[in-house]
């Protein structure tokens, strides 16, 4: 893919225990600086993802979804996501991952 210089409507973010400062601050401001509509903080320990819109150039948060909710995203039309299943999945891996690392 060759990068022409617009912005995409959606950035997704998964945060991390060493990445969430990052993540809610520079990087929230540079997707900002460069016109990205729509801003998610996935935080797949608490199982929410946080929706952000972008307004006169920073963002506000329109949503804070749970595991048991359908996100629908305000920019891209049509767009669901059950979160049950994205976070018993996500889940599942992380504690994978943990097993692997312990044993």
């Amino acid at each position: 893919m060759v990068y022409n210089g617009d912005a995409p409507d959606l950035v997704v973010e998964i945060l991390s225990p060493s990445t969430s400062a990052n993540d809610w601050g520079y990087k929230k401001d540079l997707y900002a600086k460069h016109g990205v509509k729509e801003f998610w903080l996935v935080d797949p320990y608490a199982k929410q993802v946080i929706v952000m819109l972008l307004k006169d150039g920073s963002y506000g948060i329109v949503g804070v979804y749970r595991e048991d909710d359908t996100l629908r995203s305000p920019t891209l039309e049509g767009f669901e996501l059950d979160l049950g299943r994205v976070f018993d999945e996500v889940f599942e891996d992380i504690l994978a991952d943990v097993l692997k690392e312990i044993s």
